[in-house]
């Protein structure tokens, strides 16, 4: 796609998420548009601002709201099973959390609008076991094991099960990332989501654990649903004045660089507001472009293994990692 594709793009999901006005170029090649938005699974955010569109054909129109109601009644679906597992570890005292999905969709303006994937829950590693054979003694199916989780299915729903994050380093960066994200869980909070309560950590762990999943994909395949989830945990969580209790937290686990040039990134690209988040103004604007550039330039599916191998990966994530 071209730059003036990937900006209209930009501006799409800017209506989407904010209502702002937005100018359709007079020559739009939707299937591309469609196919792109859907590869970056942020299909959703716009559905409604095409439909309005008046210079759309019916057919498009027709397409998004196909898109709009089958990721509705997924939304749906994702809730009403991960509220079943919250209620039995609850039954069975087994403190858990969710991680990203839901407790990243809560930051959206329209939480319903974030794509969701599989159900990821954090217990304590003392509960680990209990958790497993509580969910497979319930009809959730073991299919796969990793060191730091599990990964059952139930009702075409995929469950992972978390001891502790994966991909986090053994040093004291790591151990100080670990060691946030436990106490997290232990102060776990309730936020109502539609007509469901579930269970996640206070804000700073649970920014802590979206920035380090944009580091976990910057290895292997990053999307604009990661960089939005953290866009809008920034924008209703991480003002100026509240960013010097994140920063201990970042610099003491090696985040610093990435959260700056990913919030910076945001504000060049997808419309986060300036006023009240400086704190990310001393990112450099060429990493940033570079990384927008990354996360653009192929679908998802396709860089899995070219970018293994690639030097704009390997030399984004040593910037945004030192």
């Amino acid at each position: 796609m071209r730059s003036g594709e990937y900006q209209f793009i930009f501006d799409l999901l800017g209506a989407g998420l904010y209502g702002r006005a937005v100018s359709m170029p007079k020559a739009v090649n939707w299937g591309k548009v469609g196919r792109e938005l859907e590869l970056q699974t942020v299909a959703a955010l716009p559905a409604d601002v095409i439909c309005s569109f008046s210079g759309v054909s019916q057919a498009v129109k027709d397409r998004w709201k196909q898109i709009s109601c089958k990721h509705f009644a997924r939304w749906k679906q994702l809730l009403y099973v991960q509220n079943q597992l919250i209620q039995l570890m609850e039954r069975s005292h087994i403190p858990l959390v969710i991680l990203k999905g839901t407790a990243a969709a809560m930051y959206y303006p329209a939480p319903q609008c974030r794509t969701m994937g599989d159900i990821d829950l954090l217990v304590p590693r003392q509960n680990y076991e209990a958790a497993l054979a509580l969910m497979v003694k319930n009809g959730y199916v073991l299919t796969e094991q990793e060191e730091h989780h599990h990964t059952l299915v139930r009702d075409g729903i995929m469950f992972k099960l978390h001891r502790g994050l994966a991909m986090v380093s053994e040093d004291a960066e790591g151990k100080a990332l670990t060691h946030y994200v436990r106490k997290g869980l232990m102060q776990r909070e309730w936020h109502l989501l539609d007509e469901y309560r579930m269970p996640v950590m206070p804000w700073l762990p649970n920014g802590l654990v979206l920035l380090h999943h944009i580091r976990q994909h910057l290895r292997g395949g990053l999307g604009l649903r990661q960089i939005l989830d953290w866009m809008m945990f920034v924008e209703k969580e991480l003002h100026d004045e509240r960013y010097p209790w994140f920063y201990a937290a970042v610099k003491s686990t090696g985040l610093e660089q990435l959260a700056t040039g990913v919030t910076r990134m945001c504000q060049l690209f997808l419309g986060l507001e300036e006023e009240g988040i400086r704190w990310c103004a001393k990112a450099e604007e060429r990493v940033c472009r570079e990384l927008m550039a990354y996360v653009m330039e192929k679908p998802i599916h396709a860089l899995l293994r070219e970018i293994r191998a690639s030097k704009r990966r390997r030399r984004l994530f040593q910037e945004l990692s030192s």
